[in-house]
């Protein structure tokens, strides 16, 4: 194509750089001058306001494609989403594919082509299908893609570039991305180019003072946009999320743009936590707002792609720290009273820095006020709009239905599904169906596709539970529970001396001394563990989270040096650095008072008395040493028992901002900094006042429940006056109370109390001659259930098993009786201001309880604001007859009945009405069913399914859904499904619009339902291929064994499946429901209906790492895994097929397991071949094991390392040996024997320090006079010992005490088993360095697949 050829239409830019322009000249020459139209340096505005910068639009007999070049140079390798890339001299570095963004704007320019063609009318025009390519023409750069890596990426020719095919290949129609148009089409098309205002790309875009360096997107979402920015004096690089405003876009629409860019500036910029990626700027312009982040931290990966890059070198710990890492990120957010609500792989970042939480755009501010929208940051509505379609699996169940959902329970869900994805490596569904599918059966179950500790797989069940009341509460218990599992999981290489304290986790040992308890929290300054040492006595342990907040950790420890009073927390000797990192150490507080808060909401009266005076007599101590605390919060202050009465106290703790510059006004939490500082209120300098404006927003929270609150909660609190009433409180004097803190709280200085003496003495006249408030009596949780289960609809609530605490929060809803209870809006239960979160969840439980027992319908749904039940909704579809509709009311009766999709005039004509009567009648219907509010919010929810299974679901499919949100009164799942089918078809009808594609073959029961959009702008061709592949799967059922593995369908399916442009999981699905016979299992198998046991048993118990296995559990495996299959048969019947899938396990009468018959292998050949063997067989190890308790031999058992507590579990468990711990044992008797030789303990630990000289040696012999006290009585038993922890005898060089235990020659009681780690890459087990005492036979090595089940496939 010539230079002044109209058809290269280059008057809208110029390229961005002189190389640019060579490739574009390049390209043009490449073009013919007839049939072809170019148009390069183009930018166009999409409905959401994007600008979408193209290098080329080309519009040629091949195809209508979008071009993007790339002069990137260099050595590339990689895969469809990102590559590698080296360079000379050994450099890498790693980058987005640029097909990715291509495509993102292929998309949204077909998008805008089709809103040109209905403006333009242009019925009967065949937009041509938007490709998308990039052309790289970096000079000498090689491509080296494996697979389906280069498909869209092309050569541009006459370039040094190897490895990729030529764009002049598409024009000559010999390439894949070939689509050819015809020359008509390309006449039309062109002529809406005209309509599209394309405009010239800036060489440079600014967003206020920041410069774009790329045009294409670092990343997208749902309204915002990320590049990379430079700053305009700083020059460093960093993330700018352009949240850009539509065309013709309405004031109201503007301003929730704005809203929702200043949302997530708002609420990340105050959190500063190194795992949270926090704002530092916002902008505002007319054309868009923007939130300016640091810099992407080169080499982070999203949380899904990490996973399956490191899969084989993952183990069960690194799996483990990822949970713990996001637990404490969303931990620190909720203290400081921030939700994420929509936590899913794509904003959990790794990388070398660790793991990072960002995109907070859906976020919440905590707000106990009644209104939805009482502030600003009370966050969207719509969660699931604010999230990727493909993450929607991954959100809480109530972020598709509930419109206030709440986002403490969203965040415990979403840590429970990064959980799920980190140990199977694999979403929790496919799509929303699927995972409806999953929920029904109860929180999601990862043991379902992969094998891993039992405590662990609970753990995330219950973290996942789809109803709130029945979820873990709050993410500190998921915190407490994974420092269960871990514990159980806890081995002597986790407790090395090597951990660096920044990571170590539950049951590490730091620095040889200290055993991590607990993990308290990470905040800006510190990570805090509670540790204990050898007097088991708890403490904390507060590591600097960098070297430049050590000084802060230093700052902290020298401002406690300063006090000494019992309810202030005590620093525990100097700071010191282990492993590199500044630690301090500080008396252990309690559990936060924030935690008894929100799990039981405002405090008793006669806690709330005693709790208040603590916290007035710290602050005056604080005042009266001159030290101001500057961030006192129920988070900072502890619970725990008073040395004396053991009568719970406050105890104060965290100093870290105690030494702040007073002319540091900002730093604090909100809303407990003083809001009422500035020059404003001619207070420049943080003060006492400010100090005693924390105090008493911590008690307003102690009496409320909640925090206060300022005018309507949308305005500043400098701009309202505070909210109070007496009714906000408990007690006899309300009143006095709401004065109280309407003087505590008071906007001027001079209306608040003068000092804190005088405020605590107003705090004691609230209590004089108070009645403490009502306290639960010592009633069990039994009765409690069995008063639940006897209750009436009239029963008092006092009496229907209710805590006085539940009570309570039902009676600030009118609630007196069951009957109340009942009637109550699920979500204002939810609201109930002051009460906690296991409150309301006792309330939502005992409503549902009764519900279903006290009413004949069974259906009981946790959010009923999603709507009506499917009957209520089903029964509107006919409108109250008024006379003059009465062919509507006879059409509308018949097709609320139909459930098999007919045509209008099949049912008109069964009803009795003439095609034209049925036509009137429909037009009038449609219009009934689009004013139905029910049936709009139907639309949405059809939307969201068909989306979220990639522009295509079943009605089977949307019905299930809608079920799941609407509940109904049938039992057969199938009537429940076919009661459905019409309120779908009707919302569907009623919208008529084009972009809804239905299809049915005649004869087939199953309907597609698709809606057209960017990424499936032919949802019709789509659904074809999904018709051409079901009997394929069919052909390949029918044959034996009636399986496909996984691994094997997409070869099955082939280009069909690739062709459809959906993803092959997705395929394969409606491909199954769509065939006769064909059913998908949880692994990604295709199986045929009625799939018998012969075939699903073994597959499922496969490699199951068990030696006991239920019955029950093998039920619910098969079920799980293979939902259509034929029922098992029940013993004996299935014994057969359990032994040949895992020979050797036998029915002992309870359960499967591994015989221990010492007759299947003597005793002599065994003894000969234990050290060479290593007892891979696990039937000779039972063997072995229970031939030692036969002979009572002693026996040395070697084990990984990392497997020694659960393996000696397992020994006791199986074995019935009672452990000897020797650790426990002689600390023990060390201790006594030195108390009663007068030597002080510290002398000894001083002694213990020391490795060789004479206090070492004098101190082996003590130890030994030590072991003397015990040994003889405690190996005389009579029964089996399993003896651990034998290293501390080596320690002190009595390794030898061991010698006669393993000796054949020396007759025992019992066996005698020593258990030692031993790692693989030993030649003998050892005791800390020392050989361990061995007997002829050797040893016996436990293979981990005995008593641990098997991490999956890549753990």
């Amino acid at each position: 194509m010539h230079a002044d050829s109209p058809n290269w239409r280059d008057h809208f830019g110029e390229p961005a750089s002189p190389n640019e322009q060579a490739a574009l000249e390049t390209l043009r020459k490449l073009l013919p001058d007839t049939e072809t139209i170019a148009w390069p340096n183009v930018t166009f505005m999409d409905n959401q306001g994007n600008a979408n910068e193209v290098d080329v639009i080309l519009l040629c007999p091949q195809g209508l494609f979008v071009v993007e070049l790339k002069g990137w140079g260099g050595h590339f390798e990689g895969d469809q989403f990102f590559w590698q890339v080296g360079y000379p001299g050994g450099r890498r570095e790693e980058r987005k594919n640029p097909f990715t963004g291509t495509r993102m704007k292929a998309q949204r320019l077909a998008s805008q082509l089709a809103d040109a063609k209905r403006q333009a009318k242009l019925r009967n025009l065949r937009i041509p299908f938007v490709g998308a390519i990039v052309v790289m023409h970096g000079q000498g750069s090689t491509f080296a893609f494996k697979g389906n890596a280069a498909e869209h990426i092309y050569r541009l020719d006459g370039y040094q570039v190897t490895g990729l095919p030529r764009f002049s290949d598409i024009l000559k129609g010999i390439a894949g991305d070939s689509d050819p148009i015809d020359a008509q089409t390309r006449a039309a098309t062109a002529q809406l180019f005209d309509r599209l205002g394309l405009r010239a790309r800036p060489k440079v875009r600014m967003v206020g003072q920041y410069k774009i360096t790329d045009s294409t997107p670092l990343s997208t979402g749902p309204g915002w946009e990320d590049y990379a920015v430079v700053h305009p004096a700083l020059g460093d690089i960093r993330r700018l999320r352009l949240f850009p405003i539509p065309p013709k876009a309405s004031k109201a629409q503007t301003a929730a743009i704005h809203r929702a860019a200043k949302r997530e500036y708002r609420l990340t910029s105050g959190l500063h936590q190194p795992g949270i990626v926090s704002a530092l700027d916002y902008i505002e312009t007319d054309a868009a707002a923007a939130v300016v982040f640091p810099e992407d931290v080169p080499g982070e990966q999203t949380l899904d792609r990490h996973l399956a890059e490191n899969a084989s070198t993952l183990d069960l710990a690194d799996r483990l720290k990822l949970v713990q890492d996001l637990a404490e990120i969303l931990q620190y957010a909720h203290k400081n009273g921030v939700f994420h609500r929509a936590v899913t792989p794509s904003v959990v970042r790794v990388g070398n820095h660790g793991l990072m939480l960002r995109d907070w755009q859906a976020g919440a501010a905590d707000t106990d006020d009644d209104s939805p929208d009482a502030t600003a940051l009370a966050g969207l509505t719509n969660v699931a709009g604010a999230a990727d379609q493909d993450s929607w699996v991954y959100l809480a169940p109530e972020a598709h239905t509930a419109a206030h959902p709440d986002g403490r329970a969203m965040d415990v869900y979403g840590l429970g599904a990064m959980a799920y994805l980190i140990f199977t490596g694999q979403p929790p569904a496919a799509d929303l169906p699927d995972l409806q599918a999953k929920l029904a059966q109860g929180g999601l179950d990862p043991s379902a596709v992969a094998d891993m500790p039992d405590d662990l797989a609970a753990m995330i069940e219950m973290a996942t539970a789809p109803s709130v009341s029945d979820r873990t509460a709050m993410v500190d218990d998921v915190i407490d529970e994974l420092a269960d599992v871990q514990r159980k999981l806890a081995d002597e290489q986790q407790a090395s001396d090597a951990i660096d304290p920044l990571d170590a986790a539950v049951c590490d040992l730091i620095d040889g001394r200290w055993i991590v308890e607990a993990i308290l929290g990470k905040g800006s300054t510190g990570r805090a563990l509670r540790v204990s040492g050898n007097d088991d006595k708890p403490f904390v342990f507060k590591v600097a989270v960098s070297e430049d907040k050590a000084d802060a950790l230093i700052a902290e420890a020298d401002t406690l040096a300063t006090l000494d009073h019992p309810l202030v927390v005590k620093a525990i000797g100097q700071p010191m650095e282990i492993h590199g990192r500044t630690c301090v150490a500080m008396e252990y507080a309690g559990e936060p008072l924030s935690r008894t808060l929100r799990e039981d909401g405002r405090l008793t009266l006669e806690r709330l008395e005693t709790f208040g005076a603590d916290l007035l007599e710290i602050g005056h101590y604080l005042s009266d040493r001159g030290v101001n605390h500057r961030d006192i919060k129920p988070d900072n202050l502890g619970i725990r028992p008073d040395p004396g009465d053991r009568r719970p106290r406050l105890v104060i703790f965290d100093f870290s901002l105690s030494r702040r510059p007073v002319d540091d006004i900002s730093s604090g939490t909100r809303p407990y900094l003083d809001p009422f500082l500035g020059p404003a209120f001619r207070r420049r300098a943080y003060d006492s006042a400010a100090e005693r404006f924390a105090i008493a927003v911590s008690l307003f929270e102690m009496a409320a429940g909640r925090q206060p609150t300022w005018g309507d909660g949308q305005t500043a609190p400098q701009h309202a006056e505070l909210t109070i009433s007496a009714d906000m409180f408990e007690g006899p004097r309300t009143e006095l109370m709401a004065d109280f803190f309407g003087k505590a709280l008071a906007k001027d200085v001079k209306q608040r109390f003068d000092d804190i003496d005088t405020m605590a003495r107003a705090w004691q006249q609230l209590f004089i001659e108070t009645l403490t408030a009502t306290v639960d009596t010592e009633v069990t949780v039994e009765e409690r259930d069995r008063a639940a289960e006897r209750a009436t609809r009239t029963t008092a609530l006092i009496d229907a098993g209710l805590s006085a605490r539940a009570v309570s929060a039902a009676r600030r809803l009118g609630g007196e009786t069951v009957n109340d209870v009942m009637g109550m809006d699920p979500v204002r239960i939810n609201q109930i201001q002051g009460a906690g979160l296991r409150t309301r969840q006792e309330l939502q439980r005992r409503r549902r309880q009764w519900l279903e027992l006290l009413t004949e319908q069974t259906w009981v749904q946790d959010t009923p604001e999603v709507g009506r039940a499917i009957e209520q909704l089903r029964s509107a579809l006919v409108p109250k007859s008024n006379g003059k509709n009465v062919h509507a009311v006879t059409l509308a009766t018949a097709f609320s009945q139909d459930s098999r999709w007919s045509a209008i005039r099949d049912l008109a004509s069964a009803a009795g009405l003439s095609p034209a009567e049925a036509t009137t009648a429909f037009v009038l219907l449609r219009r009934h069913w689009a004013r139905n509010v029910g049936l709009d919010q139907v639309r949405g929810e059809i939307d969201a399914v068909v989306a979220s299974g990639n522009g295509i679901s079943t009605v089977t499919e949307i019905a299930q859904v809608l079920l799941a949100r609407h509940g109904s009164q049938l039992e057969d799942t199938q009537d429940r499904i076919n009661a459905t089918i019409p309120v779908i078809r009707a919302a569907l009808a009623a919208r008529d619009d084009a972009d809804d594609v239905l299809n049915r073959l005649p004869g087939s029961p199953v309907i597609l339902v698709g809606r057209a959009s960017d990424s499936l702008p032919d949802p019709d061709s789509v659904m074809q291929s999904v018709r051409t592949a079901a009997p394929l799967l069919d052909e390949a059922v029918a044959t034996d064994p009636c399986l496909i593995p996984a691994a094997e369908v997409d070869s099955l399916l082939g280009a069909v499946a690739r062709s459809s442009g959906l993803p092959p999981a997705r395929f394969v699905r409606l491909a199954a429901a769509c065939s006769k016979h064909a059913q998908v299992s949880t692994r990604g198998e295709v199986y045929a209906e009625g799939l018998p046991a012969q075939v699903t048993v073994p597959r499922v118990l496969n490699g199951l790492g068990k030696t006991v296995l239920s019955e029950r559990t093998l039920h619910e495996r098969v079920q799980r895994r293979y939902p259509a299959a034929a029922a098992l048969p029940t013993r004996p019947a299935i014994d057969a097929l359990v032994t040949a899938a895992m020979p050797g396990m036998v029915w002992d009468g309870t359960n499967y397991a591994k015989p221990v018959s010492a007759s299947l292998l003597s005793s002599s050949t065994m003894y000969t071949s234990l050290a060479e063997l290593q007892v891979s067989d696990h039937v000779a190890l039972h063997a072995r094991l229970q031939d030692s308790l036969a002979t009572r031999s002693g026996l040395v058992i070697g084990v990984d390392p990392r497997f020694v507590q659960r393996a000696a579990d397992w020994l006791q468990r199986e074995f019935g040996v009672i452990e000897l711990s020797l650790g426990s044992q002689l600390i023990a008797a060390a201790k006594e024997f030195a108390a009663a030789k007068h030597v002080p303990w510290r002398t000894l630990l001083i002694s213990d320090a020391q490795q060789t000289g004479v206090s070492r040696s004098r101190l082996n012999q003590f130890m030994a006079a030590a072991v003397d006290t015990f040994w003889e009585p405690a190996l005389s038993t009579p029964d089996p010992l399993l003896l651990t922890d034998a290293a501390v005898l080596a320690r002190y060089g009595l390794a030898e005490r061991l010698a006669p235990l393993t000796d054949l020659g020396v007759a025992k009681p019992a066996a005698r088993w020593i258990l030692v780690p031993h790692r693989s890459a030993s030649a003998y087990p050892t005791l800390d360095g020392t050989p361990v005492p061995l007997a002829a036979d050797g040893w016996l090595d436990l293979p981990p697949g005995v008593f641990t089940p098997a991490m999956p496939k890549g753990a």
